[in-house]
């Protein structure tokens, strides 16, 4: 069995404009390509993202999503990216809207 690493992922940059959330984040993985990237609000459905450039086909993608209008409070983030091998990796961002 070959080990094969789960992705890098690095939440590079948030910004809140008024009652929504902009998160850019970087995926990367030592060998092959990501297949996918994903985020989650609250515990919530897991949302497909598509990279800055259009299409997942190189090993690092940049990824930049915006939220829904939020409530006031605190809301958790979740980010998962996946390689083509299924290895998955996660990040968390907790944002408070004032």
């Amino acid at each position: 069995m070959i080990a094969t690493a789960s992705p890098l992922l690095e939440i590079t940059n948030h910004q809140i404009n008024g009652k929504k959330v902009e998160v850019q984040f970087r995926a990367q993985v030592s060998t092959g390509h990501l297949a996918t990237a994903e985020f989650s609000i609250d515990g919530g459905e897991w949302n497909l993202v598509f990279p800055v450039d259009g299409i997942s086909d190189s090993d690092r993608e940049d990824f930049q999503i915006a939220s829904p209008e939020l409530s006031v409070g605190e809301h958790l983030i979740g980010i998962r990216a996946s390689d083509r091998n299924g290895n998955t990796s996660s990040a968390r961002l907790l944002v408070r809207i004032p």
